[in-house]
């Protein structure tokens, strides 16, 4: 194996400077979901989960960049199927990234809020942009001395987003309790919201109208699923 190749707690410690439990699993939750391309992963040994064995793992150096890309992702997605969509999915990267865009906002506490960081307004314009390909390129981290939140959130699988709804959930509007549903997976009772909310306020609200259809999309195809297991022969 040639020296240049890294496991994923060298992979950490050389993108944050540290060693992490959190971000250790979360790389080799990427590797499994192919967040980062099979092509820059090389696997060595045998893997058997009934015999106790564990097969090695080794990432090229080029796997750093989707990796740093992925962890910057997760710091507001907090669903690593949903940052593979979002790195692999032009459709949902471009709805993910307006999302993430109104998260930054969100977040400023200032008077000039609406007017994003440079880093920040350059992180959001990468993310936009189709031909920035984030498998070779690394995004500006819109995170003050590169410092991943993730390290500071109570809840594993925790995000900026849900994080943001969760400081407010005793006034949550409709959108926010959209979000909220549907980042803790309760894909039904995020779908009957869509189906209460106001049109004024979706013909308003791009990011919102993508983030509708999507839910819409995604409980439809579960409920044709589920009729198909239901028609099979016992």
């Amino acid at each position: 194996m040639p020296v240049s190749y890294l496991n994923t707690n060298q992979a950490v410690k050389e993108l944050f400077g540290i060693n992490a439990s959190c971000l250790r699993s979360k790389a080799n939750t990427f590797i499994r979901n192919e967040t980062i391309p099979k092509t820059l992963v090389m696997k060595e040994g045998f893997a058997d989960a009934s015999m106790g064995t564990r097969g090695k793992v080794h990432l090229q150096p080029k796997a750093l960049i989707p990796l740093f890309n992925a962890f910057l992702l997760d710091a507001f997605l907090g669903d690593s199927k949903i940052v593979s969509s979002t790195m692999h999915e032009p459709t949902k990267r471009y709805s993910n990234a307006l999302l993430i865009e109104e998260v930054l906002h969100n977040l400023d506490t200032s008077e000039n809020k609406h007017q994003l960081s440079l880093a920040a307004s350059s992180f959001i314009t990468q993310l936009k942009d189709p031909e920035f390909n984030l498998i070779e390129r690394k995004l500006d981290t819109p995170f003050k001395d590169e410092q991943l939140p993730q390290l500071n959130f109570k809840l594993t699988n925790a995000s900026l987003l849900r994080e943001l709804l969760l400081k407010n959930r005793l006034a949550l509007t409709a959108t926010e309790q959209l979000l909220l549903a549907f980042l803790n997976k309760e894909l039904e009772a995020a779908y009957h919201i869509t189906q209460t909310l106001d049109s004024e306020l979706l013909a308003k609200d791009a990011t919102l109208q993508m983030l509708v259809s999507f839910i819409q999309q995604q409980y439809k195809e579960a409920v044709s699923f589920t009729h198909f297991l239901s028609s099979l022969p016992d």
